[in-house]
């Protein structure tokens, strides 16, 4: 820091802060510690009903966007079809049984 400047803010400004960051860091901690609480609750859960610890706590995990399955709509479904029938189409004018 150049000499004769003062830093910006006071004391009481700085330990205001340092307090927030400490609440902040106190709610993550919770946050992470609760997650690993679930977690550990899914594997004890399965390992007790026989199925893969691993499999059962990545279901759980999930958030329920992520797991959403993937829909087309009705013009794309059509424009696949007509592309389908239109290959085979060429595929049996040249006498082909089987694409690829």
């Amino acid at each position: 820091m150049p000499r004769g400047r003062r830093p910006h803010g006071t004391l009481a400004s700085l330990e205001r802060q340092l307090a927030d960051l400490n609440m902040r860091r106190e709610h993550v901690i919770a946050r992470i510690r609760s997650a690993v609480e679930g977690l550990s609750d899914g594997v004890s859960r399965a390992a007790a009903s026989g199925y893969s610890a691993l499999v059962v706590a990545g279901r759980r995990g999930r958030r329920s966007g992520a797991a959403r399955k993937r829909t087309m709509s009705a013009s794309a479904r059509k424009r696949l079809s007509l592309a389908a029938k239109r290959r085979w189409a060429e595929a049996k004018k040249a006498g082909k049984t089987r694409l690829g």
